[in-house]
């Protein structure tokens, strides 16, 4: 469960550093207010009914209210991160200046890059932010609304959502969620539709066609793409190997992650990086 704002107060700004392990067993939900963190280092998923976000380094994550959400590790990279959560009626000066469409639209993002000048006035905010906080009184209330609608006005004008960060999904099956959770932390073994259909306690036809009108796709591609973009993510933030990102991420030999990755991407492994790093 969520930890819940402190009683009378209309914020909660915190900064953690954990270690890449941790992740969230099951889905959450900010029932009563809203969440921005901005992950300082590391690599985390984050999955929604409808999507799943691929968060780096320099990364806003807006998270919507009445939204569920989870989280968990995409590479073992310990992280640190920012984050406040505040109630919606805080919210309603800066609706009125970017349009309530475009403030809700821009909380269902929750991969948003950057550029890498903002991030120091970024950091600088949320410490301001941890000031206030830890001396709340009225004056603090309004310094942190202040502070909050600087760090949207941000997000708003220079966040970016990546093509790369996002898997579409539309579902509230319940149980199709649960598989989806547990791909998460075991694709890499290849689950069979037989194990998954049966954890779901569906049969194999009936798994398939729910899981189906919950993805868009098929289970098997509905994996190629999930490793796709983790591929994506390991071929442009980190050093290792395509041979070492093909065994990591489950394949049966790195001529077929190659093959598949090309058919997907239109170039090779070895190309995009080249390409991402000019």
């Amino acid at each position: 469960m969520a930890i819940p704002l402190k009683k009378g107060y209309k914020f909660r700004v915190e900064h953690v550093t954990k270690p890449a392990s941790n992740y969230m067993p099951s889905f959450d939900i900010y029932e009563k207010y809203y969440g921005i963190g901005y992950l300082v280092k590391g690599d985390r998923q984050v999955s929604t009914p409808e999507r799943t976000f691929f968060v780096h380094d320099g990364y806003l994550s807006p998270v919507s209210m009445g939204v569920y959400h989870k989280s968990s590790p995409l590479s073992d990279r310990n992280y640190e991160v920012y984050a406040v959560r505040f109630v919606s009626s805080v919210t309603t000066r800066i609706k009125e200046i970017i349009g309530e469409n475009e403030f809700n639209d821009l909380m269902l993002h929750t991969a948003l890059s950057v550029p890498d000048e903002i991030k120091p006035k970024i950091i600088d905010i949320y410490e301001q932010m941890l000031i206030e906080y830890d001396n709340y009184d009225s004056v603090a209330e309004f310094a942190l609304q202040n502070l909050l609608e600087q760090l949207i006005l941000i997000m708003y004008r220079y966040g970016t959502v990546a093509e790369t960060s996002e898997i579409h999904i539309s579902t509230a099956d319940t149980e199709i969620m649960d598989i989806l959770s547990y791909i998460d932390t075991n694709f890499m073994n290849n689950p069979s539709v037989s194990e998954l259909a049966k954890k779901a306690g569906l049969s194999e036809s009936h798994f398939m066609k729910r899981f189906r009108d919950a993805t868009g796709c098929s289970y098997k591609t509905y994996v190629n793409r999930y490793k796709n973009k983790i591929a994506q993510t390991m071929l442009t933030e980190s050093p290792k190997s395509i041979q070492e990102i093909s065994n990591e991420l489950g394949f049966c030999n790195s001529n077929y992650f190659c093959t598949l990755f090309k058919k997907i991407n239109g170039m090779s492994p070895l190309q995009y990086r080249k390409k991402a790093v000019k």
